[in-house]
C-alpha cells in the first residue's frame, strides 16, 4: 500500500522531507540487460532540497540512489510508453527515470509536489513572483496597516501568499481592501477572504 505524508523533522541539514512513500520503479530501461529486470517497489522521499531518493524499503537508513530534480527537463505522463498504469516519466540529462503508484491519485499527487522543482518552472515562477513583489514595494499594492504581515505556507518548496491589500481601482482611482493571493507566480485578487476558497 502506498504511503505518504508531509513532515516538518528535518532529514539532513536545511532540508526537511516534502513527500514519501512505496513506488514502483524501473530498471535503466536502455541498458542492455533491462529485458530481464524486474519493475521493483522502493521508498521514495523528496526532500526540500530537490533529492528525489529512493530506498530497498522504508526502514532503510542508506539510500540506494538519487535523482537530482535541479538537473530534470521533463516530467510527463509514460502511460502509453510503458504500457503500465499510473506511470510518470522523469528526464534527465544521463537517463530517463520510470516510476509507477498503485493509484491514480498517488502519482498525480507526487506529479505535482516534483514539478515545481524543475529548472524551467522555478525559473518563471520566480520571475513572475519578483515583478509582482516589485509592485508591492513601489507602492502599485500598497499593503494595510492592520493586515502587513501576510500569511506563507510551504507548499513544494513555493510560497503561498495570502493577505489584505489596498488595490486602486481603474475608473475612480479609488483604493480599496482586496484579498490577495499569490500562488505558484500568480497574484490574483477577491473582494474577502472566502470568496478565494
Amino acid at each position: 500500500k502506498s504511503e505518504h505524508f508531509q513532515a516538518d523533522n528535518p532529514s539532513a541539514a536545511g532540508t526537511r522531507i516534502i513527500k514519501e512513500g512505496f513506488l514502483t520503479k524501473a530498471p535503466d530501461l536502455n541498458s542492455k540487460s533491462a529485458f530481464s529486470k524486474k519493475w521493483k517497489t522502493r521508498w521514495f522521499s523528496l526532500t526540500s532540497n530537490g533529492d528525489l531518493n529512493y530506498y530497498e524499503d522504508q526502514k532503510a537508513k542508506k539510500f540506494l540512489g538519487t535523482i537530482q530534480l535541479s538537473d530534470c527537463t521533463e516530467v510527463m505522463d509514460a502511460e502509453a510508453e510503458v504500457r503500465r498504469f499510473n506511470c510518470l516519466a522523469i528526464h534527465t540529462p544521463g537517463r530517463i527515470y520510470y516510476i509507477e503508484a498503485e493509484r491514480k491519485e498517488d502519482i498525480d499527487e507526487w506529479h505535482k509536489v516534483i514539478s515545481p522543482f524543475l529548472p524551467a518552472l522555478r525559473t518563471r515562477v520566480e520571475t513572475n513572483r519578483e515583478v509582482s513583489e516589485n509592485k508591492i514595494r513601489s507602492g502599485s499594492l500598497n499593503v494595510t496597516a492592520r493586515e502587513r504581515t501576510m500569511t506563507i505556507v510551504a507548499q513544494a518548496n513555493i510560497a503561498i501568499r495570502k493577505g489584505w491589500l489596498k488595490k486602486q481601482g481603474g475608473s475612480n482611482k479609488s483604493f480599496k481592501d482586496r484579498w490577495f493571493v499569490m500562488d505558484g507566480g500568480k497574484l490574483s485578487y477577491f473582494k474577502d477572504d472566502k470568496t478565494s476558497t
